[in-house]
């Protein structure tokens, strides 16, 4: 009885050491796979982050190319362009004419 004893300890011994290596092993794997997701997470946040900064490079480059005087100077620079001299404006009034259409209007005014 006393040796049956004694067995039957050693089992529920030998059970309760497999038990816990197979929870150690399982905590192993589930720290490994945690690490492995904050290796992910870390670098997609890297990736934002370059991201983020090039976004705000184009931003800066937008609001510096549509900025007016970027716009002035590249229109006189590039494409010869001038303000126009009092003589050359063309002024139109709210009076309503009834004569002609109105780009015959405007050509004549243009020409005067």
């Amino acid at each position: 009885m006393k040796d049956e004893m004694l067995r039957n300890n050693k089992r529920i011994l030998l059970l309760a050491i497999i038990l816990i290596g197979v929870i150690g092993l399982g905590l192993v794997i589930t720290t490994a796979y945690a690490a492995n997701i904050k290796y992910q997470v870390n670098a997609t946040i890297k990736e934002n982050d370059v991201i983020r900064g090039e976004i705000e490079n184009l931003t800066v480059q937008v609001n510096e190319a549509t900025n007016i005087q970027t716009l002035e100077i590249k229109a006189q620079t590039e494409l010869g362009m001038v303000y126009p001299e009092m003589d050359e404006f063309v002024f139109i009034t709210s009076e309503k004419e009834t004569s002609g259409d109105f780009a015959m209007i405007i050509k004549s005014e243009a020409y005067q």
